[in-house]
């Protein structure tokens, strides 16, 4: 599915809507899209909802050389999910961020996509992303901060729509 909108929030509900679109089993109270991406400050934001499509051949190396001289090296993984409520018919959005700093170069061999050039704020460590276990990396992670937030207000008794409408190449069960 084109993900034509211009943040976050447009993209996850155009996933969310095309989710809904199908037919969801008869016992799925709540289904959910999610749309995330990488947020530089020094680059106004890029590459923002472009994060998974930026066609550099390396992804890493590239943010790397457009930060040549910057000394803002703040950035921001952010997500977030779109969730449509069967009991209420409305759909709410929550989102979740965990702050960074660009690396100087990339270290790690866990996570993925940006994690080797991306340093977590919140643990004030000088290890990427990629060089945190999952316990670690999920602790702090965008998409799990954005779940909390709809699980402490929904708090869902019965499945979740992620087994039937997961995006192609993402895992349901990683939510790091």
């Amino acid at each position: 599915m084109a993900e034509t909108g211009s943040t976050f929030w447009e993209n996850a509900t155009l996933k969310l809507q095309a989710c809904l679109e199908t037919s969801l089993p008869q016992e799925v109270d709540f289904a959910i899209a999610e749309d995330s991406g990488l947020v530089i400050d020094a680059l106004d934001g890029f590459p923002g909802i472009r994060s998974d499509r930026w066609t550099y051949a390396d992804k890493n190396q590239g943010i790397l050389e457009l930060m040549t001289g910057q000394t803002n090296r703040n950035a921001r993984y952010e997500a977030c999910l779109a969730c449509w409520s069967k009991t209420t018919g409305l759909i709410s959005h929550y989102t979740g961020t965990v702050e960074l700093k660009v690396a100087e170069a990339p270290q790690g061999e866990n996570g993925f996509g940006y994690d080797p050039i991306m340093i977590p704020a919140a643990l004030d460590t000088t290890r990427t992303m990629a060089q945190l276990s999952p316990e670690e990396k999920n602790r702090i992670s965008h998409r799990f901060n954005a779940l909390s937030r709809f699980w402490t207000a929904n708090a869902p008794a019965k499945p979740i729509a992620s087994d039937y409408c997961a995006s192609p190449g993402h895992d349901p069960d990683d939510i790091g």
